[in-house]
């Protein structure tokens, strides 16, 4: 399995190098919300829409999902 630390490490490098310097911040916040909302896709993709299935695998409860999901709206 690939190592998504790698990846995310990745990213932000590649965030910060195409500021050309300038002062970056919020990272945490811009990249916590971007990964968070491709994860949760991701796995309702992969359980066919089915909140239940896609709770228990994100280890999360399903009304924290249907939460979660509602405040990106």
């Amino acid at each position: 399995m690939k190592n998504i630390s790698k990846d995310v490490l990745s990213a932000v490098k590649n965030h910060v190098a195409s500021t050309g310097g300038l002062r970056v911040t919020g990272l945490y916040n811009l990249f916590w919300d971007n990964i968070e909302h491709e994860l949760i896709d991701a796995v309702l993709i992969h359980t066919r829409g089915n909140q239940s299935k896609a709770a228990r695998m994100l280890g999360i409860d399903r009304n924290t999902l249907i939460r979660i999901r509602k405040l990106r709206r």
